[in-house]
């Protein structure tokens, strides 16, 4: 296929088990995906998604049980559920084997529109040097349109600004 890093979700946690038996288990198959993807060249990324992995600290813990050259973090801005998701971007940025750039910082509660300055800022004290995808999403109950092309449109113009004022 051509594709540099293939994407995993964690998902929710089953019930009736601890977080640390699943990251095992988890950890387990994820070593396996990365030594098939490092055949390859291929990437395995595993992206925040306020499921199993809510902060910077479950993401790191995994990066840490699965130990790999071929493992990274896909920093997903709108989904880390903690009192300062920007404090968790930063501290998972140098793992970042790519982004996904969302509207909120609060994903789909979308009441905290995010600040790109501050992240662009904070993804290139980290080192990170590739691509940064956007992604816009409907707000959930809400009563906001939502026009797919204007928002991504507006985005990527507001991105654009942040990276060329961050120079």
């Amino acid at each position: 296929m051509g594709a540099p890093v293939l994407r995993v979700f964690a998902g929710p946690p089953p019930e009736g088990y601890t977080w640390d038996q699943v990251a095992d288990w988890m950890a387990d198959d994820l070593r396996k995906c990365v030594e098939h993807g490092a055949k390859y060249g291929v990437l395995i990324g595993i992206q925040n998604h306020g499921d199993m992995l809510k902060n910077a600290d479950d993401v790191l813990k995994l990066l840490k049980m699965v130990d790999s050259e071929w493992f990274g973090a896909i920093v997903d801005t709108g989904y880390f559920q903690s009192p300062d998701p920007y404090e968790d971007i930063a501290r998972v940025v140098p793992y970042a084997v790519n982004f996904q750039v969302k509207e909120k910082v609060d994903g789909a509660a979308g009441h905290n529109k995010t600040d790109l300055k501050r992240l662009v800022k904070i993804v290139r004290a980290g080192g990170y040097r590739g691509y940064l995808p956007i992604e816009t999403l409907t707000v959930k109950g809400g009563n906001e349109p939502y026009d797919p092309r204007a928002r991504v449109t507006l985005l990527l113009a507001e991105l654009r600004e942040a990276l060329n004022q961050a120079e």
